[in-house]
């Protein structure tokens, strides 16, 4: 591993348009339909569209302080080694390409 290269964070907001048709009585039903079962894998999506990313935040982080971020955001991971979590869920930029 290159010595010259640090840990970096980069938060993002990812943002969908998802689209769904409902056939109901009115709009509000419709509307409600949607919101209390969007997360229903049996509920049907029309159409999903990405609108884009926006980064929202970047910092260094130390090796130690990533470790324990990668613990406090991924419960499943609880049993993963260090190394795992470095190969699993960080990306290294190439630079020779």
């Amino acid at each position: 591993m290159d010595d010259s290269l640090n840990y970096y964070v980069v938060d993002v907001l990812s943002t969908f348009r998802n689209r769904y048709v409902v056939k109901a009585k009115g709009l509000d039903d419709a509307i409600d339909e949607v919101v209390f079962n969007e997360h229903d894998p049996d509920f049907k999506e029309f159409s999903q569209k990405h609108l884009g990313t926006q980064v929202f935040d970047g910092r260094q982080i130390e090796y130690a302080d990533l470790l324990e971020l990668s613990k406090k955001d991924n419960d499943y991971i609880s049993s993963w080694t260090n190394s795992e979590v470095i190969e699993q869920l960080t990306n290294t930029i190439d630079y020779k390409d």
